[in-house]
This record gives structure tokens, C-alpha cells and sequence, in this order.
């Protein structure tokens, strides 16, 4: 039996459009679906900030459909954040609650949208999202991002180096042949 729900994995290097991406496909949704529940999911959310602390929310509240409140990892907690402070020694951190988040997500009756949001570069990074989707029987998309690296690095929001930006692309691109061929994917231009 197929879930009605579907994930979205996003694939591309820091400022390839992934976020843009999924805000207009969020959008186009809404206009499709009024009221359609979805659900973006981030290791990025571990390091947003709000008056200078870390946010190091693993659960909050949020609404569900007909007002229901659900408990639900990786939901930002506001609206706004006001930095985004990343810490390499806590992305192993960072990388837990969205997965804990993910499969809080895929587990419950919310949303029907749901929008893995981290570079995924490499098969190993999204083994844990597809074989999740698989196990919970989840209609799912690899979506890559393609774009210029050099269009990436000025445009990243994260202080990534150019060099590090076009290190991450190669690795994209040699991983591109070792995706299973049974793994959905599209390809779609960055903005």
C-alpha cells in the first residue's frame, strides 16, 4: 500500500537553489491543494538562530488540519530567524534531528508534502531518506539542482568558500553514476 504522501530530497551545493526551489513548489501547491499540510525538513534548522541563540528545538508545537496540534521535530519555531550560526563540530547534531524530524514526518497523518532540505551530494547522504520512504512505502523524488558553482558560491547563504562550493559540485557529479537506477529523479534548474 502506497502512502498518499510524497518527499521530496533535494541534491545540490550550498546557494544551487534548493530553498527557492522548494518555496515556489510549496507555493504552487498551496494554489493547487488549498491547505495542503506541508513540511520542510533541514539539518540548517539546528543552526538557526533567534536574538543570537542557537535553536536547539527538537520538538514544538504546530498545527495540523482541522486545528489538531501535533508535536513535530525540525518545525522552526518562528517565523524569522535572525542568523544562522554553523558549527561544524555539531552537524552530527544537526544531521540527527533531521532525520529524527523526517521520520516524525513520513510516521504521522501530516503533512502530505514533505521536502528533505540538505545538499545530499553523495548516495550515502540520502540512503537514510530513500530507504525510509521505502520502508514506509512513500512515494518519493530525487530532485537535483543543477547550477553554476561559481553562481553558487556568491549566492550561498552559508559562508561557504567558492573553492569548498566547486570541491562539493565535483562530488555531486561523481557520485551522479552510483545513484540506483530505481531511485526517482528529476532535474531542475537553480534560481
Amino acid at each position: 500500500m502506497t502512502s498518499p504522501k510524497k518527499v521530496f530530497i533535494m541534491r545540490g551545493v550550498p546557494g544551487s537553489g534548493k530553498s527557492t526551489w522548494i518555496a515556489n513548489k510549496i507555493k504552487d501547491l498551496n494554489e493547487k491543494f488549498p491547505g495542503i499540510m506541508c513540511q520542510v525538513v533541514s539539518a540548517d534548522h539546528y543552526f538557526e538562530t533567534d536574538c543570537g541563540n542557537i535553536k536547539y528545538h527538537s520538538e514544538v508545537k504546530a498545527m495540523g488540519p482541522m486545528g489538531q496540534v501535533w508535536e513535530a521535530p525540525c518545525v522552526p519555531e518562528c517565523s524569522t530567524f535572525s542568523k544562522y550560526k554553523f558549527d561544524a563540530k555539531l552537524l552530527g547534531a544537526a544531521h540527527k534531528q533531521c532525520q529524527d524530524g523526517f521520520v516524525y514526518a513520513i510516521g504521522g497523518d501530516w503533512p502530505a508534502f514533505i521536502f528533505v532540505d540538505n545538499t545530499n551530494l553523495s548516495v550515502r547522504e540520502m540512503h537514510f531518506y530513500v530507504k525510509s520512504c521505502i520502508n514506509y512505502g512513500i512515494e518519493f523524488v530525487i530532485v537535483n539542482v543543477e547550477c553554476d558553482f561559481n553562481e553558487a558560491a556568491v549566492r550561498n547563504v552559508h559562508g561557504v568558500p567558492p573553492e569548498k562550493v566547486k570541491q562539493m559540485a565535483k562530488t555531486m557529479h561523481k557520485s551522479d553514476q552510483h545513484i540506483p537506477k530505481e531511485w526517482p529523479q528529476i532535474n531542475v534548474r537553480g534560481t
